[in-house]
């Protein structure tokens, strides 16, 4: 589902025009409210970070970076500070992290030139 979603909102962002996106899948073991893992975002430099199916929590993830989380498990004690969040927790039923995306990207992708109408 974070796959999904996460090539999703990639997908959207190239086909509005951004080339400097930098994809980084969380591994097994990893999480991105470790401090090793915040450390490799750090590194990355970015302008903004959008993180998806990988459950919520309190605490910033990178403080002052701007932040979207799309996401429908269940919080540990809120949401990270600052970070605007798309959630389905708490909504029956529960959708799926790529569901939230699609809802969230459908309206930016351009159509396609290829389609055609009957």
């Amino acid at each position: 589902d974070g796959l999904c979603s996460g090539a999703i909102i990639f997908r959207t962002l190239q086909s509005l025009g951004h080339s400097d996106i930098v994809v980084r899948p969380v591994g097994k073991g990893e999480h991105v409210h470790q401090d090793s893992f915040r450390q490799i975002m750090r590194d990355l430099s970015p302008a903004s970070l959008i993180v998806t199916d990988l459950g919520s929590r309190e605490g910033a993830i990178l403080p002052d970076l701007p932040t979207l989380i799309v996401d429908h498990h269940k919080p540990v004690n809120g949401f990270p500070d600052g970070a605007t969040v798309l959630s389905a927790f708490g909504h029956t039923p529960i959708a799926p992290a790529s569901l939230l995306a699609y809802v969230l990207c459908s309206p930016l992708i351009p159509p396609s030139s290829s389609s055609s109408s009957s």
